[in-house]
Parts: structure tokens; sequence; C-alpha cells
């Protein structure tokens, strides 16, 4: 089971997101020195909604 489970916008790439939240995880010294317990996994989404139930948000929401 992962340790980070990043849900996203499919506007962000996860390429770049995942080693940020790897390295901010290796530097909380929370896990081994070498980082072999870290696990991080990223899922974006295309469709979703946030804030008022009459809105049903696509991409945009989060790229401002």
């Amino acid at each position: 089971m992962p340790h980070c489970v990043i849900e996203h916008s499919s506007t962000i790439d996860s390429n770049t997101l995942m080693p940020l939240v790897f390295n901010a995880s290796l530097e909380s010294a929370l896990f081994d020195q070498d980082g072999s317990d870290i696990k991080v996994r990223a899922v974006s989404f295309v469709y979703y909604q946030t804030g008022a139930l009459a809105n049903v948000s696509k991409q945009d929401d989060f790229s401002r």
C-alpha cells in the first residue's frame, strides 16, 4: 500500500509531481534514509466535482 496517494487533475503532470512528493517524503526523515520504503502513487482525473453540488467540473478547476 502506498504511503502517498496523489489524486489530481489531468492537467497536472504525474511524472513531475511524483518525484516532488517522493523527495519531500525522504526529507521528512520519517522513512529509511535510502527511500526504499517510500511508495508514491498518482491518479489523474479528467472529470471531478469540487465545491457546490450544482457544478460538475472538468479540468480547469485545478489549473488556476
